[in-house]
């Protein structure tokens, strides 16, 4: 198998489509790497010096690409999902409250105003316009970006497809299964998205169907994603504008939705914000909640399952606990790198490969470390450049205010023209005698 890139606009179908490839490649060997929405270039560099041998399956936003400095020649199938932006606005809308940082520091009872909307516009759905409901969420203080963003990242993904070769995969074909095109794009069989569990990741689907702006939608909702989205839908054959003479809203993927999974999500975001505890880890499905996340490629909740096996707060799993450390160590966790070392010396002190591999592991902490520290020192050593290039140019303000600067400078313009210095020269004595 090879790597493989699923890149896409927020709300269009990656997390399930990453979930099918995952399901599909699980088994392989050299075992996959699983990375969902990597936000900087360090997994991947990390990678190519512990791991290089291991193929890559990963997930990224279209807001997130750039940050990542991706190779794409290094991903030799790169697919792009695109989704019907009318039916992102309506899936957006519902997700806000979930969105960026929003849940972990919203009040829950700001979600009551938005549900009540939700409602209204449920059981009378020429109520309230999608855009006003989004306009409403701001209000409340909900994250969703601006429209002009959406639009930008919008460009930004067209060109990316033209320029990097994507296979494309509609949205509406991957919720009704048809998966043959990107099953033999992949080579590999991939599982409808219905039939699959994603684990942490649960919360992600909703209604799991399109067109459901059509029951959303007013003439304001109309005029105002028709101008924005205009372009990208004539692009991917997004151009049918008909709606039903009745419109009708499910509550399930609407206030229902918001009410019971969102808030729920919300409390359980806040208290995991809290500083972190082994001791917290009490029962099995927290484990298991641990174990999904670190099967997603999120170092710090690898380092932290290695920490709860290691230490036996719900089963002790030694050989476990040795494994996650490891793979937080291959993607940079530099943390899970002492960790590791510990569980090999202690826990395999006769196997020469495992003293091999601590050895290893010994020298790239020394490295790190040493690395770390000529870091910190020429961020030292420019912070001392910026302190000493502030002074200066404090310095030379004062020294142009000067009234010897000023004078020296009349000088030289008498030099020039005399006719012109004249006048500047009464008006510096003239404060000067005030003085």
């Amino acid at each position: 198998m090879t790597n493989i890139l699923i890149c896409g606009l927020h709300k269009t179908g990656t997390t399930g489509l990453y979930d099918a490839v995952k399901r599909a490649v699980r088994d392989n060997d050299p075992p996959y790497v699983f990375l969902f929405e990597p936000k900087s270039p360090v997994p991947f560099v990390a990678l190519d010096r512990y791991a290089p041998q291991r193929p890559i399956l990963t997930k990224i936003l279209m807001l997130q690409l750039d940050s990542c400095e991706l190779d794409y020649d290094r991903f030799p199938r790169r697919i792009m999902t695109v989704r019907d932006p009318r039916d992102i606005a309506v899936s957006r809308l519902l997700f806000r409250p979930l969105q960026g940082r929003t849940s972990y520091h919203i009040d829950p009872r700001r979600l009551e105003p938005f549900v009540a909307a939700l409602k209204e516009k449920e059981a009378d759905p020429t109520s309230h316009s999608v855009i006003s409901l989004h306009r409403l969420a701001t209000r409340l203080g909900f994250d969703g970006g601006t429209w002009d963003r959406v639009q930008r990242q919008m460009a930004q993904l067209v060109r990316t497809v033209d320029a990097h070769d994507f296979h494309l995969v509609r949205y509406e074909d991957f919720v009704e299964g048809r998966l043959d095109t990107v099953s033999d794009y992949l080579d590999t069989e991939l599982v409808n998205a219905r039939a699959t569990d994603i684990g942490w990741l649960s919360h992600i689907p909703r209604s799991m169907g399109y067109g459901e702006w059509r029951h959303w939608f007013l003439e304001e909702d109309d005029r105002f994603f028709g101008e924005l989205f205009g372009d990208f839908m004539q692009r991917f054959g997004y151009d049918d504008w008909s709606r039903p003479q009745t419109q009708v809203i499910d509550p399930t993927t609407s206030s229902d939705y918001v009410s019971g999974k969102v808030a729920r999500l919300i409390g359980e975001r806040q208290e995991r914000q809290r500083k972190w505890s082994v001791d917290w880890v009490t029962e099995p499905a927290q484990v298991t909640e641990l174990r999904s996340m670190a099967e997603d490629g999120r170092a710090t909740w690898a380092y932290r399952l290695a920490l709860v096996l290691s230490r036996g707060v719900v089963d002790r799993d030694v050989p476990g606990a040795i494994h996650w450390a490891r793979e937080a160590a291959v993607l940079g966790h530099r943390a899970a790198v002492g960790v590791l070392i510990d569980l090999l010396a202690g826990h395999r002190a006769d196997d020469p490969v495992a003293q091999g591999e601590r050895r290893f592991w010994e020298l790239e902490q020394r490295r790190r470390a040493a690395e770390a520290k000529v870091e910190t020192e020429t961020a030292d050593e420019l912070e001392q450049l910026r302190r000493e290039l502030r002074a200066r140019e404090r310095e030379l303000v004062r020294i142009r205010r000067s009234t010897a600067f000023r004078a020296a400078s009349l000088v030289g313009a008498l030099v020039r023209s005399r006719r012109a210095a004249i006048p500047r020269i009464v008006r510096v004595v003239r404060r000067w005698v005030r003085r």
